[in-house]
């Protein structure tokens, strides 16, 4: 699985990709995060936006 370069801005798409991942995952959101190379933060802010109205 590769990792996401912390610099690279992702689309709505490559979220709702990465979320899609995790539900499928057995991992903690910290281990996701670790080997995607994403902030816990960012991942909990952009799935409260992804699930928003």
């Amino acid at each position: 699985m590769a990792t996401v370069d912390s610099r690279q801005r992702l689309s709505d798409q490559q979220w709702q990709q990465l979320f899609v991942r995790f539900d499928s995952s057995v991992q903690t959101v910290q281990e996701f995060c670790e080997l995607e190379g994403l902030s816990v933060s960012n991942f909990y802010r952009r799935r409260a936006l992804a699930v928003a109205p």
